[in-house]
C-alpha cells in the first residue's frame, strides 16, 4: 500500500478492477451478516455490518482495491502542494442513482457533513480538516490545521452522496437501494456505474445470528455468502455439500491491555514485559481456534506499518525473572476482564499466563459496562479487540498508546503514559514520505517492545461460508462488495 502525498492515476490497475466488475446480469445473491444493519446513513454508520452494506451503494473520494491498496475513486488523482493542503481532481460525469451527476459541491457537502454532523461517527477521524473548498467544478481543495499525511486514507471512510444529504440511501455506487424491511436490505445493480455494470442483478442482505441458525441457513440454501462462521461450527459447515469455507487475514486483532492507574502492578514496565514474555502466541492461536493467527508483532499483516522482523518472543523463565525484579517473586494475582461471550479466549489467555506465575482470574462483563471502564481508565488487565479501520498503524498508536489528554473524557488508552513514546508517535504523524514512515515504524516498535504498553495476542481471521455457485475472494477490510462477486450458471 502506498501512502505517498502525490498519487498518480493507476490506469492499468483501475481498468483491471473495473473489468472484474462487468459482465452479463445474473440472478439474486443472498448475503448474511451476523446481525441486521443499524443504519443506512453513511455518516452514522460505525458498525462493520452497516459499513459493509453501504459500501455497495456509495463511492468514496479515494477507494481501496480488494488487496487494500489505495486507488482512485471519485478522485482520479490527489496531490499535496504544501503539507497542510490537499488537492483532489475529480472524475467527471459520474451518474447518481436518481439520474443526476455528482459534482465538486456534492463532495464538499459530504465531507462537511461527515466532519460536523452531531451524529457522525467520522468526526474524530476528520478532526484535522479546517476547510473544504471548491476552486473549480472539477477540483476539491482541503486544508488541514496541521500536516496530515493520512488524510487520503481517512477519506476512504467518507461516502459521497448528492448534496451530502441524509435522505434515503442515494449515491453513485454499483448498487442502488430498493427497500428495507425488518431483517432485510435489498439492492439492485446500477447499470450506469462508472466502473461498469455489475454482473449480479440483485442482492438481499439478511441477518443470520451465529449458532444453530448458521447451519440451518446453509443447509436450506437460504444464503449464498455467510459473513461469519463460528469457530466451533467451521468443520461442520465445511462438510456441507456445495459449500466452501474461506479464511482471510483481517484488520482485527486481540490484545491484552494493562491499566497502570491506582497502584496497579502494570505501572512497572518490567511487569508489562513479563506479561508479553508469558504468551506463546502460536499455542494460544491453536487453542482458541482456526479463526485466529498468532500476532507476534504489534499490528496485523494487512496494516501499513507491519514489520515482520519485529517478532516478540515467549520465554516463561525470563518472565518470572522480570516479575521477581519488580518485587513479585511469588507471582501476581489479578482479575482478567473480558467481554461476555469470550470465555474460551479468556481461559486460554489465563492458562498461558499461569506458566509464568501470573494468576489471572477471568471475569466476564457485559460490553457496555466494560467499554465505560476501559475508556475511563479503570481496568487493570483486560482482553480487548481492535479493528484497524484506517488500514494504518498511526491512528491506532495515537488512540491507544499516546498519553491521554486531561480534557479527554473517553479514550482507548487505559492509562499508559510515556513521554518517550509520545514524542515518537507525534513525529510519526508528521512524516509524509513512505520510506521515512516505514523506517520510523521500525524505531517505534522497538521502543514499544521495551515499554510494552499493550500485548499483542492474535490476529482474527475472517471466516466465511460461500456456496459453490459464487465466484469471489474476500477482502481484507471485511466489506462484502457484490460488484466483486459473480454467479456461476
Amino acid at each position: 500500500m502506498r501512502l505517498a502525498a502525490a498519487v498518480p492515476i493507476a490506469a492499468a490497475a483501475a481498468l483491471a478492477w473495473a473489468c472484474q466488475r462487468s459482465g452479463p446480469l445474473t440472478d439474486t445473491l443472498r448475503i448474511a451478516h451476523e446481525a441486521d444493519v443499524s443504519t443506512l446513513d453513511p455518516v452514522d454508520a460505525s458498525d462493520h455490518i452497516s459499513i459493509s452494506v453501504l459500501s455497495n451503494v456509495y463511492d468514496p473520494l479515494v477507494d481501496l482495491d480488494p488487496s487494500l491498496k489505495l486507488v482512485p475513486g471519485l478522485a482520479v488523482s490527489w496531490t499535496t502542494p504544501e503539507p497542510k493542503t490537499w488537492v483532489f481532481r475529480l472524475r467527471q460525469g459520474v451518474p447518481t442513482h436518481d439520474g443526476g451527476v455528482l459534482g465538486a459541491e456534492d463532495v464538499r457537502a459530504s465531507i462537511e457533513r461527515a466532519r460536523t454532523a452531531p451524529t457522525s461517527s467520522l468526526r474524530t477521524l476528520l478532526a484535522a480538516i479546517e476547510s473544504v473548498e471548491v476552486p473549480s467544478p472539477g477540483m476539491v481543495r482541503i486544508r488541514t490545521r496541521e500536516p496530515d499525511p493520512l488524510l487520503a486514507v481517512r477519506l476512504v471512510s467518507v461516502y459521497v452522496s448528492p448534496g451530502g444529504g441524509a435522505s434515503a440511501p442515494l449515491g453513485s455506487g454499483p448498487y442502488r437501494f430498493v427497500r428495507r424491511a425488518p431483517g432485510l436490505v435489498e439492492l439492485e445493480a446500477f447499470p450506469d456505474h462508472w466502473r461498469g455494470r455489475p454482473s449480479v442483478a440483485r442482492v438481499r442482505f439478511v441477518p443470520v445470528p451465529p449458532g444453530p441458525r448458521t447451519l440451518e441457513a446453509l443447509e436450506r440454501e437460504d444464503v449464498d455468502v455467510l459473513r461469519w462462521v463460528p469457530e466451533e461450527l467451521t468443520d461442520r459447515v465445511a462438510a456441507l455439500p456445495g459449500v466452501r469455507v474461506e479464511r482471510h487475514p483481517s484488520l482485527r486483532a486481540l490484545y491484552l491491555w494493562m491499566g497502570p492507574a491506582g497502584g496497579s502492578p502494570f505501572a512497572d514496565a518490567r511487569v508489562r514485559r513479563a506479561v508479553s514474555l508469558a504468551i506463546d502466541r502460536d499455542a494460544l492461536a491453536a487453542r482458541i481456534g482456526s479463526g485466529n493467527a498468532p500476532l507476534w508483532t504489534f499490528v496485523p499483516r494487512l496494516v501499513y506499518g507491519h514489520i515482520p522482523g519485529h517478532r516478540l518472543i515467549a520465554d516463561a523463565l525470563a518472565a518470572r525473572r522480570l516479575l521477581a525484579e519488580a518485587g513479585h517473586a511469588r507471582g501476581l494475582d489479578v482479575p482478567l476482564v473480558h467481554a461476555a461471550g469470550g470465555e474460551r479466549i479468556a481461559q486460554a489467555v489465563s492458562d498461558a499466563l499461569a506458566g509464568s506465575g501470573i494468576r489471572a482470574r477471568p471475569e466476564a462483563m457485559e460490553w457496555p459496562a466494560m467499554r465505560a471502564l476501559w475508556q475511563g481508565g479503570r481496568l487493570p488487565l483486560f482482553i480487548g479487540s481492535w479493528r484497524f479501520e484506517a488500514i494504518e498503524a498511526s491512528l491506532f498508536i495515537r488512540d491507544c498508546v499516546h498519553t491521554r489528554s486531561p480534557a479527554t473524557e473517553k479514550s482507548w488508552n487505559p492509562g499508559f503514559s510515556s513521554a518517550r513514546l509520545d514524542g515518537l508517535i507525534e513525529e510519526n504523524f508528521r512524516l509524509f514520505d513512505d520510506e521515512a514512515r516505514y523506517e520510523h515504524f521500525d524505531r517505534l516498535w522497538a521502543a514499544m517492545a521495551d515499554e510494552m504498553p499493550l500485548v499483542p495476542l492474535v490476529e482474527r481471521l475472517d471466516v466465511y461460508a460461500v456456496r459453490s455457485r459464487v465466484r469471489w475472494a474476500p477482502r481484507g477490510d471485511g466489506n462484502l462488495r457484490v460488484a466483486e462477486m459473480s454467479l456461476r450458471p
